[in-house]
């Protein structure tokens, strides 16, 4: 009678604990994420799907990437996407199986001097402040390179235009679509695609290790990632993500990435 009594209650509290919706954060990072991009964006209807599949109630809110990290720190929120990987993150979160892979592109002026001759001694790198750079670590001229950070990525991308710094490395996906939007015509701006910092990177959805059963919602999320992946929805949002890219694209040599 016991067991009988102790299985009803965990039965019970399993079911509230699934019952719960989950508050899930993300900001904006075209097309990947946007609360005006249709749906949300590629990467929140990837996630929404994975969430479906295992039957969990989430909640998704849009807000600036720094508060979003502050929220994942100090437990507010049950997780957020989509994001890189660094050592410094590792330290308070949990990282899924990887939703997409890119490839990063230096982004520069069509006169620069890059284009020619890549070598970054001396030059001066604009990523706006709360954006990850620890993709400078794969190069021994880190230490010789100046950076900028200001607070969004529109304004590097005005200050490469004028000329003010040299370079800007970013997604290739996400640099095509603020290109264009910025510059929707005669973009003093092109793409460099020399796999100079590797050959891929990986964005992923992560957890606060000290939310409620985060092991549990890593688990069921790379579950649910799995099972879009079998059943071929995951590559249907690919395929978008791939159709969305280049209508004009500002890195006509980037051989762009999207599916795992």
């Amino acid at each position: 009678m016991r067991a009988l009594i102790l299985t009803f209650i965990l039965s019970i509290s399993s079911s509230f604990l699934q019952a719960e919706t989950l508050k899930i954060v993300t900001g904006e990072f075209a097309p990947y994420s946007g609360e005006n991009l249709n749906k949300g964006g590629v990467s929140t209807q990837v996630v929404k799907a994975i969430f479906d599949e295992v039957k969990q109630d989430i909640s998704i809110e849009f807000i600036p990437w720094n508060r979003g990290m502050n929220n994942l720190k100090t437990g507010l929120v049950a997780g957020s996407f989509p994001w890189t990987k660094n050592v410094e993150r590792e330290v308070d979160l949990l990282y899924s199986e990887p939703i997409h892979k890119y490839k990063l592109v230096s982004f520069v002026r069509k006169d620069s001097s890059l284009l020619t001759t890549y070598n970054l001694n001396g030059k001066k790198l604009c990523q706006p402040s709360g954006w990850d750079i620890s993709f400078l670590d794969r190069t021994s001229a880190a230490k010789k390179i100046t950076i900028e950070r200001p607070i969004s990525m529109e304004s590097c991308l005005q200050m490469l235009s004028l000329g003010r710094v040299d370079v800007i490395v970013m997604n290739d996906h996400v640099g095509t679509d603020f290109i264009n939007k910025l510059f929707p015509k005669n973009s003093p701006i092109t793409g460099i695609d020399n796999e100079y910092f590797g050959k891929k990177f990986l964005l992923y959805f992560i957890v606060p290790k000290k939310y409620p059963n985060a092991k549990k919602i890593i688990a069921d999320f790379n579950r649910g990632l799995a099972l879009i992946k079998s059943n071929g929805k995951y590559e249907n949002f690919v395929r978008e993500l791939l159709k969305k890219e280049t209508v004009k694209s500002s890195c006509g040599t980037c051989n762009h990435l999207g599916s795992l």
